[in-house]
């Protein structure tokens, strides 16, 4: 995702995170309700509170992955691939997971996104813990860590960074496999900036002033409805879905993120196609939102209520 992409989704994290909380999972689906729900709808309410008071620092934070710590080489992908995609699949592969019946492999030097993410929740447990006895663990650095974390989250839901197809090392042949040109990564995800930040400056989720990105263009008509999530909308709050996350699952959460973004990716670069089919990615972009405000939130309240 782009920058203001980044912070709108974050954003709206914080403004969800309390009533998403009505439409609360186990990771089997089923629903949760009682006493259980009780517990986490509070946790949900102090965690945004904190939020809320610091999210002046969103802006910073949740871009600071690319901007500052620059570790996208590494950590923002996690590029998967099957034998449909390979045919000598093994050979090119770092480790194999399963999801769903299905094996998926990871490329050697194919990002360790999940890592990341389950290595960030850990620190900031940390330093919730380490802050009971040591003033210089402030709550201010804190929720700046959780909002870092959010960029880290997003990228696991970009379908392109979970397709190694993009990104085939040059000692690969095209006989091997189908590759769409890595220039069609960036086209998409400015697709959703732009109609992104024209939503977020329109409804003063983002300041068009202070924000150098923002220029007056306009996105694609038909994406737009896509990336609009109101709080007021009943059915918006509907479409989000909170997990609770058990203890040390985080990173089989994340990694099955991931493989869900490959899915999807095949869907916008099918086997045979070498340009994106823009009627898949508009169709998906609704879930892909949905995903990664509903799935920040539940890494939000894994990290807290631990």
């Amino acid at each position: 995702m782009k920058h203001n992409t980044h912070i709108y989704l974050a954003q709206k994290a914080i403004e969800f995170l309390y009533d998403a909380c009505e439409n609360l999972f186990n990771l089997n689906e089923t629903e949760i309700g009682g006493k259980q729900k009780r517990e986490l709808r509070a946790e949900a309410k102090t965690l945004q509170r904190l939020l809320k008071f610091h999210q002046h620092e969103v802006i910073e934070a949740s871009w600071a992955p690319d901007d500052i710590i620059c570790d996208k080489a590494v950590y923002h992908t996690f590029k998967l691939f099957t034998k449909s995609d390979f045919t000598d699949a093994e050979t090119y592969a770092l480790e194999s997971h399963k999801y769903d019946g299905k094996t998926y492999y990871r490329a050697k030097q194919g990002g360790g996104l999940p890592f990341k993410i389950d290595h960030l929740a850990k620190l900031i447990n940390d330093m919730i813990k380490l802050r009971k006895y040591n003033d210089a663990f402030s709550m201010q650095g804190i929720m700046y860590m959780m909002l870092m974390l959010s960029h880290y989250v997003v990228d696991a839901h970009v379908p392109m960074h979970c397709d190694l197809r993009d990104d085939s090392p040059k000692e690969w042949t095209p006989k091997q496999g189908t590759y769409y040109e890595d220039k069609y990564h960036g086209k998409l995800e400015k697709e959703w900036d732009v109609v992104t930040t024209e939503y977020a400056v329109e409804t003063g989720c983002m300041d068009a002033e202070r924000n150098c990105d923002y220029k007056k263009t306009k996105g694609r008509e038909t994406l737009k409805s896509e990336i609009k999530f109101d709080l007021k909308m009943k059915k918006h709050i509907n479409e989000l879905k909170v997990y609770d996350i058990p203890n040390n699952r985080l990173m089989s959460f994340i990694i099955d993120v991931c493989i869900k973004s490959k899915e999807r990716n095949a869907l916008i670069f099918g086997k045979a196609k070498v340009k994106p089919d823009m009627e898949q990615f508009e169709k998906l972009t609704r879930d892909i939102y949905a995903d990664c405000i509903g799935d920040l939130i539940s890494i939000w309240l894994y990290i807290w209520k631990n």
